[in-house]
């Protein structure tokens, strides 16, 4: 009896702890924005209570309260079968982790709870509509899940249509008169005095437009002005500045649907060719060599080395 009572006290406690430390690996590995982690949150502080019921329920069946047994288990099942549903109405990925749980201790559950009726004609009868609600929910599991399935699908299409495919062109000369070209350039800071200088050209494919939204160098992200929008079939010149240090240069883009891509470009310094005109203002000219695309985890990674 007081070994009960222990393991009651002892999964009191650990209850909390262990979905906590659940949620953090959750995050870690999903890295889930604002909200999502607001909805994890939520979905964790409901699991803590639904299993805090699970241990009342616990107490009462070895203590053999049978009274107790009806209120805690028909309150669990209730509470499964919200959860069973509200996870197709849901994106949380907790609440996907969860539902073979939920699926098969609500249905021992309701094994259990019709096993302790007495009277067998009542059992008959709730058997028939336990049953009738467990087949309306995994019709409705098939259902929710093609029609997940085939919004994935289509979201997917969506975005494989609108990646921008692109090339560049190297500039091997510095570009004076901007007012008959569409140029972007970066905002670096303009209290720097930048010794090198980066023109390119970025040449669309007739795939999707892009846009030009930031350009990583000297150990910050920096705004792109100018006309960053790139049609399809169009190019852009790409101009930038820099101090030095030829190595961490990144481009952020967007597709036409906000989704955000990232390229590495690896430069050539033009001072080293022959017959190449040099900048006006002494700054060592470069052009992009290398544009391959690259993972913003990467981007973090090589950055933080830094």
């Amino acid at each position: 009896m007081v070994a009960c009572w222990i393991i009651f006290a002892v999964l009191l406690l650990f209850i909390p702890i262990g979905f906590g430390y659940f949620g953090v690996l959750c995050t870690k590995k999903f890295n889930p924005n604002e909200q999502q982690k607001k909805n994890m949150n939520l979905s964790l502080c409901k699991y803590i209570f639904l299993f805090w019921l699970y241990d009342l329920l616990f107490m009462a069946i070895f203590n053999r309260w049978r009274a107790l047994i009806y209120v805690f288990g028909l309150l669990s099942i209730v509470i499964i079968f919200t959860n069973l549903i509200s996870v197709f109405l849901s994106e949380n990925k907790l609440l996907n982790k969860m539902i073979s749980f939920d699926l098969i201790l609500g249905i021992g559950l309701s094994v259990y709870l019709i096993y302790m009726l007495p009277d067998e004609q009542l059992k008959t009868i709730v058997t028939a509509v336990v049953a009738a609600l467990y087949g309306g929910i995994l019709t409705l599991v098939g259902v929710a899940w093609t029609i997940r399935h085939s919004d994935k699908e289509r979201r997917e299409e969506e975005k494989k249509k609108a990646k921008p495919i692109f090339t560049f062109n190297m500039v091997l000369e510095e570009i004076k008169d901007i007012r008959t070209k569409k140029v972007c350039f970066d905002v670096a800071d303009n209290e720097i005095e930048y010794e090198c200088h980066v023109v390119a050209e970025l040449e669309n494919s007739d795939h999707a437009l892009f846009a030009l939204k930031r350009v990583f160098h000297d150990g910050k992200w920096n705004e792109i002005e100018g006309n960053t929008v790139v049609l399809p079939n169009k190019s852009v010149y790409f101009d930038f500045r820099f101090n030095y240090d030829v190595n961490n240069f990144f481009l952020e883009v967007k597709d036409g649907l906000d989704n955000s891509y990232y390229y590495e470009i690896k430069v050539l310094s033009l001072n080293l060719l022959p017959g190449v005109v040099q900048s006006s203002n002494k700054e060592l000219l470069h052009t992009i060599r290398e544009l391959k695309e690259i993972s913003i985890d990467k981007i973090n990674k090589m950055t933080t080395k830094r």
